[in-house]
């Protein structure tokens, strides 16, 4: 796998799947090593159906994931890893088939691998990201405002983790910036308004110049002053909407795909302090 790694020929790929299944096939079941073999495997064939696409390394990657899992000892610090993995997997093959029931296995596996963590651990947070991604999916498929609750509060807890000097830190605050938006649209309360634009003023102040999404938040930000003038009348508002939309359009590429729609907003925030 170091090889493929570094290299990405996945003839490599091909060969430490090979030699992990003639392993396992030599490994007793009751030896302590199985767990971790079967875990590579999970993860060779993981990566394979990410290159290749075919189902079948899809289905093997969650056969060893769950077998990594049963013979992981419940003390074991790996434990929370093989959860949260094994849940990866699951959410992987709703996205690819739509059946609700692997979206449900991975919230349980997700959700197993927070309660076997301190929230200390160094993975927390992004164990916290992953359930926040997998609540949003359940929330787009079903609408249940409950979901997109725990997607905030996981997200939140993932960026009361993360230092603020950290890189990823900026990514954590997009994204519930754009959960409270979308909350706020279903229900109205201004001060899940407040939050999504306190979130991504955060997240643009800790976005590098040149970073290919600043354009993206610059337009997120457009929007939600837009609908806070719609909300309470201030023309504050109003024009930190067009400040904001128009510093999009000057670093948003002549390819980007957005482009046309902050050009439409530029010229709505002008004229009727609408966006498109």
């Amino acid at each position: 796998m170091r090889r493929f790694e570094r290299i990405g020929d996945l003839g490599d790929l091909q060969k430490a799947i090979k030699h992990g299944e003639e392993a396992l096939a030599d490994t007793p079941r009751d030896d302590p090593h199985r767990a971790t073999i079967c875990n590579n495997l999970g993860s060779g064939f993981s990566v394979r159906f990410e290159r290749i696409g075919d189902l079948d390394d899809l289905q093997n990657a969650i056969k060893h994931y769950e077998a990594a899992l049963a013979a992981t000892p419940r003390d074991d610090p790996e434990r929370a890893r093989r959860y949260i993995n094994l849940g990866n997997m699951f959410s992987v093959r709703f996205e690819r088939i739509g059946d609700l029931t692997d979206l449900q296995k991975a919230i349980e596996n997700g959700e197993a691998a927070v309660a076997t963590t301190s929230r200390d651990h160094p993975h927390r947070p992004s164990i916290c990201s992953t359930l926040r991604r997998i609540f949003v999916s359940r929330f787009e498929r079903m609408g249940d405002l409950d979901d997109l609750q725990k997607a905030i509060n996981y997200i939140e807890e993932a960026l009361a983790a993360i230092p603020r000097d950290h890189p990823y830190r900026v990514t954590f605050h997009n994204k519930p910036g754009i959960r409270f938006y979308t909350r706020f649209k279903g229900i109205g309360d201004l001060d899940d308004l407040q939050k999504a634009i306190m979130h991504t003023e955060e997240a643009l102040a800790a976005t590098p110049r040149d970073h290919p999404h600043r354009a993206d938040r610059y337009h997120n930000l457009g929007v939600y002053f837009s609908r806070r003038f719609k909300t309470t009348g201030d023309p504050d508002d109003l024009q930190s909407a067009t400040e904001n939309n128009e510093v999009a359009l000057v670093a948003a590429p002549q390819d980007h795909r957005d482009r046309a729609a902050i050009c439409n907003n530029c010229q709505k925030f002008r004229v009727t302090g609408e966006h498109s």
